[in-house]
């Protein structure tokens, strides 16, 4: 990352110019995505539940098979991006998966609502997250991807403090499916934005360059590494996403409390994401994302005692750092690894592994919870996950490194 950040203060002054209308254009989508299909779910659970005599289990399945469809569909998506440019991918995608969360909104049954939002909330976040904004930003900003990318995770902050506390009082003023209704259009809007602003985006690959299987990227142990703690991390990061809420509730908070509280995540986030750039130089890519696991496991045990604002607003200041930290600088780092020119594919298959995980954490914390009674099983979930997934981009990683010359190491000390 030092290496491609010098290339771009070295560049031409008219070549650094970032282009922000594209960029803000594609932080309004990511907001709008991950405000329809990942924060508002958690919000969305309780109210469902008391709304209707559906299994807990087979509700909180619906947003892990969400984010597993979300999961295969990031790497499918990630090939188009290269081969066709996001603003189709987008628009085509983003725009089905919307209608699909209006339907769920209507469902009349479990069955309908889990189908309906299993493909709406997994279309969305395979056509609308990280993996695809991050990428059209990091091309629209050629001379300076890395800082492109910090800036669109700038606009992904607000995500959370809009989409947490306006769920939870639209809740209280109306109801669960005028909400995720709601939800569905505004989603769409964001989409819909992507259409008019975001530039026509033109293959990037070639007959001499074809789409990078994903077996290639996970060849380089670097990559492996990388890879490996994506799975396990994200079993505790989908949980601590989903389940903040709850547990604020479950520990004595009210509901638009929790949620409004939880909304201030975002802002600790937007610190988080400003305050990485400097640190990154001195620690290394692999390093800061190492220890944004760490936080993000820790901040999980404070949610046992979350039950009055100030401990819960403590939670979400660590918390809010750590996964502010966490996106910006694990696309960072995959760059790092993998060629530029197929970033998007293999962001695409990064996405994919983390989701993997990120479906098995929130299926087994509602099946947990649903047998005993308590949500105490679920903390222990996120803490484990997040650790493990620690250990096993350090351990993996400086394996991994001892097997390279030294020119193949990290360029920013990582």
């Amino acid at each position: 990352m030092g290496a491609r950040m010098a290339e771009a203060t070295e560049a031409p002054s008219g070549e650094r110019r970032m282009p922000h209308v594209t960029i803000a254009a594609l932080g309004l989508v990511t907001i709008a995505a991950y405000g329809a299909a990942f924060y508002a779910f958690g919000v969305l659970l309780g109210p469902i539940l008391d709304d209707t005599d559906w299994s807990e289990a087979v509700v909180a399945g619906s947003f892990s098979a969400s984010t597993l469809i979300g999961a295969f569909g990031a790497a499918v998506a990630g090939r188009f991006v290269d081969a066709i440019g996001a603003r189709a991918v987008m628009v085509v995608g983003g725009l089905a998966g919307c209608a699909a969360l209006g339907l769920a909104s209507v469902a009349p049954n479990v069955l309908t609502f889990a189908v309906a939002y299993a493909i709406g909330g997994g279309l969305v976040s395979a056509t609308g997250f990280y993996h695809v904004t991050q990428a059209a930003a990091a091309r629209a900003a050629t001379a300076d991807p890395a800082r492109a990318i910090l800036l669109l995770t700038l606009y992904g902050a607000f995500a959370g403090p809009i989409y947490l506390p306006v769920t939870g009082f639209l809740i209280e003023a109306t109801a669960w499916r005028t909400t995720l209704g709601l939800l569905a259009g505004a989603s769409a809007a964001g989409f819909v934005l992507a259409a008019l602003v975001v530039p026509r985006g033109e293959a990037v690959l070639t007959e001499d360059r074809p789409p990078t299987p994903i077996g290639e990227a996970v060849r380089e142990p670097r990559a492996r590494a990388l890879l490996s703690s994506q799975l396990i991390g994200g079993i505790g990061l989908s949980t601590l996403m989903v389940y903040q809420v709850p547990l604020m509730v479950a520990a004595g908070l009210p509901l638009s409390t929790a949620a409004s509280v939880a909304g201030v995540r975002g802002f600790a986030q937007f610190a988080g994401r400003a305050g990485v750039f400097p640190i990154v130089p001195r620690f290394g890519a692999r390093a800061v994302l190492t220890a944004s696991y760490v936080m993000m496991g820790l901040s999980a045990l404070l949610l046992a005692v979350s039950g009055t604002v100030p401990v819960a607003l403590v939670y979400v200041i660590i918390a809010g750092v750590a996964v502010g930290v966490w996106s910006p600088i694990a696309a960072v780092y995959a760059q790092e690894i993998f060629p530029p020119e197929r970033v998007a594919t293999l962001l695409g298959t990064q996405r994919m592994v983390g989701g993997i995980g990120g479906a098995i954490g929130p299926l087994v914390a509602g099946i947990v919870a649903e047998s005993t009674g308590s949500r105490a099983p679920t903390i222990a979930i996120i803490v484990v996950g997040a650790l493990a997934g620690a250990a096993i981009l350090e351990v993996g990683t400086r394996r991994a490194n001892r097997t390279l010359s030294p020119s193949a190491q990290p360029s920013s000390g990582g």
